[in-house]
């Protein structure tokens, strides 16, 4: 899986903060782990010298800040 992990391909990358109660569906594990792998991928995408907007608070604080990095990175809004 690791193989197929290209940052330099994205003009953005979106970390979620783990700020939100868990919700089980078939992508997410380890729900006593968040802030652990959350550190984790704050360490590897700092690593490989990969700037990130970490997203917080609830849904509408999100988009917005998604939509804000977006603009920051010239990305449009479609």
């Amino acid at each position: 899986m690791l193989a197929l992990w290209r940052p330099g391909d994205y003009a953005l990358t979106l970390l979620a903060e783990a700020d939100i109660p868990w919700e089980p569906d078939p992508l997410r594990s380890h729900p006593e782990q968040r802030d652990w792998l959350l550190g984790l991928y704050q360490a590897e995408l700092a690593r490989q010298g990969v700037a990130y907007t970490l997203l917080q608070g609830g849904q509408a604080e999100r988009l917005a800040q998604a939509w804000q990095a977006l603009g920051r990175a010239g990305l449009p809004k479609k």
